[in-house]
């Protein structure tokens, strides 16, 4: 399942959020492995730092679009258009 989230793309991560979560409960309330808090923290923390890692991706990847966009523009209508690229 980790797997399968790490080749989606963000916005397709809200279907998979719910099975990924009861499927870490199941692993709490089952395994034998897993039943134990440190394994389980850092399982979690394994998932977190997946899901910053795709969000600060998202950020930088729609930084540059924004800021090509804006040189773009600049180039062909100098002085009128404007665009955000501040985080």
């Amino acid at each position: 399942m980790i797997e399968d989230l790490e080749e989606r793309e963000f916005n397709e991560y809200q279907m998979y959020i719910r099975p990924l979560f009861q499927t870490i409960c199941k692993l709490w309330a089952h395994s034998k492995f897993y039943s134990t808090p440190a394994r389980l923290i850092v399982l979690l923390q394994e998932v977190c730092n997946m899901l910053i890692a795709q969000v600060c991706l998202l950020r930088v990847f729609s930084w540059f679009i924004a800021k090509y966009l804006q040189c773009f523009l600049k180039s062909f209508l100098p002085g009128q258009i404007s665009i955000s690229t501040e985080t």
